[in-house]
């Protein structure tokens, strides 16, 4: 979006220079930007703001003035003028085309013709990027497989415009499941990993395979201090049946090895002992920190506990660093 969820052509240069990563979510703002350079960086600061009850709700904006104070608050903290920002997984669709292997002004214009079929967007209220996968030979041709994020432009425009009222420029918008993907699935991890992404609102359920986001969704479920057996079984199932279809209907049928939980529900051990005995599957809580510095030979800043709420903005503060 505004050619940031997926990238069809080499990264323009503007795109590379270092910036915040900022989450707008229902209750927080949380952001954080680096230094450096890739495997050596350092943060260079991270600040986290409540928001209002009401103020941003389901990833829709209702009180623009209040989050524009807030986003103006961490820019005049931090002095920072540039900012990659995420698009809320309810607002956000990710979906795979195929396109006749043309030029990329051709398979765009392809996709638009597709991209109805696959999203519940008008094409003409829609902003979306791709990707090119793997081709494809078909009876009609040689085509590509395209991974294609979209989502309301008016959803992309609101965002825009608080960041541009609170003086700061957005460089890019991403979705959530690939911001997070970004910061804890390792670089050379090509597995297939289900991604839980705990916030206080709702649990993101992330599929990536080979490093990239093949399916995402999030349901109405929150795990919080307190054990609740009744949400932690609905959300188990919930890991189930996508676990099942991905296992039955994904490529070559890979099974998912484990599962990585962020989020603050993924601070509290007993919320991932009781997943895991009821999946059988090994359930981890995330590295953020694996793709920006070695943590065995650099103290984290950021207490751990707290660090695993900042899966989000870590992602798209690392953009600029590793362009995926």
């Amino acid at each position: 979006m505004n050619s940031a969820l997926y990238r069809l052509f080499t990264p323009p240069k503007f795109l590379t220079m270092p910036a915040a990563g900022i989450e707008i979510g229902d209750a927080f703002v949380r952001a954080i930007s680096f230094a450096g350079s890739i495997g050596f960086l350092k943060v260079s600061w991270w600040q986290e703001e409540a928001l209002p009850h009401g103020a941003v709700s389901g990833g829709i904006i209702n009180d623009r003035g209040v989050v524009v104070d807030t986003l103006r608050k961490i820019r005049v903290a931090h002095g920072f003028s540039f900012a990659h920002l995420s698009i809320p997984e309810q607002q956000s669709y990710l979906c795979e085309i195929q396109a006749p292997t043309v030029s990329p002004e051709e398979a765009r214009a392809a996709i638009e013709l597709h991209l109805e079929e696959q999203v519940p967007i008008r094409v003409n209220d829609a902003v979306f990027d791709a990707v090119a996968n793997e081709r494809v030979h078909t009876i009609a041709g040689a085509h590509r497989s395209y991974r294609v994020a979209a989502a309301q432009k008016k959803i992309v425009e609101a965002y825009s415009l608080v960041c541009n009222e609170a003086g700061i420029a957005p460089l890019s918008f991403d979705i959530e499941a690939c911001s997070v993907a970004r910061a804890v699935v390792g670089a050379r991890d090509a597995r297939s990993l289900l991604i839980l992404n705990m916030s206080e609102d709702d649990t993101g359920l992330y599929v990536v395979d080979g490093g990239v986001v093949r399916f995402a969704s999030t349901v109405p479920l929150v795990l919080g201090e307190k054990v609740a057996e009744e949400i932690t079984h609905a959300l188990a199932g919930e890991v189930a049946r996508v676990r099942e279809f991905w296992e039955t209907h994904g490529d070559a049928h890979e099974k998912i090895h484990e599962v990585v939980v962020c989020g603050r529900g993924s601070a509290f051990p007993h919320n991932l002992s009781a997943l895991s005995s009821v999946l059988n599957l090994p359930v981890l809580p995330a590295s953020v920190w694996q793709n920006a510095f070695a943590v065995d030979e650099a103290v984290p800043p950021i207490p751990r506990d707290e660090s695993l709420r900042f899966a989000v903005p870590i992602g798209l503060a690392l953009r600029p660093f590793i362009y995926v």
